[in-house]
């Protein structure tokens, strides 16, 4: 169940029907979910929530991921990335070396896939923040 201060986790997707099922896979989850469509929501959201991890499709609306990932300042270099691709494209190890995202997965992914990777990331975040 979500508290307070429960870590925040944002999906980016511009299909509805991916970001509903994303809500109710994660309903019952241990950290808050937040949902866009479009990258210009999703950096609205940056500024108004303090997310700690990002999966965005790589395929958007207004750009792709690694254009939204490009876009983000300095500010929100501890944000962890993960782009999410359907494609055949083999882009994986470029995006990792440049440093935009910390992973990419494949779609679809399956409900445990997403559940390990999210609270792996979120495990990471929070353990860093207590060595501070």
């Amino acid at each position: 169940m979500q508290s307070n201060n429960a870590p925040v986790v944002l999906f980016i997707d511009d299909e509805q029907f991916l970001l509903n099922a994303y809500q109710r896979m994660f309903r019952q989850s241990d950290w808050q979910s937040l949902f866009c469509l479009t990258m210009k929501e999703a950096y609205a959201m940056l500024e108004l929530h303090p997310i700690q991890l990002i999966l965005c499709d790589y395929y958007l609306q207004d750009g792709t991921g690694a254009e939204f990932f490009r876009g983000l300042d300095h500010k929100y270099h501890a944000v962890k990335r993960v782009l999410l691709s359907g494609s055949s494209e083999d882009f994986t190890d470029e995006l990792i070396k440049a440093g935009l995202v910390d992973q990419v997965l494949s779609k679809p992914c399956s409900k445990q896939q997403l559940s390990l990777v999210i609270e792996g990331y979120l495990a990471s975040v929070k353990s860093a923040s207590c060595l501070s």
